[in-house]
């Protein structure tokens, strides 16, 4: 399962935020699958989605 992600700020801030997201997938996965009822819970790909930075440049 792929989450992809837009975070305004420089690209320190973006490697921060996904370095988090990284280290929490564990928990962020645990806590899904007590919410959602499947069989086993699918793995959660971060990924970085610049199409808001894009759009900012573009402006």
């Amino acid at each position: 399962c792929k989450a992809w992600i837009s975070v305004l700020g420089d690209e320190k801030a973006q490697a921060d935020t996904l370095a988090g997201l990284k280290s929490a997938e564990g928990y962020i996965r645990g806590q899904l699958a007590r919410t959602i009822n499947l069989r086993s819970t699918p793995e959660i790909h971060f990924i970085m989605d610049q199409s808001i930075a894009y759009g900012v440049n573009m402006s």
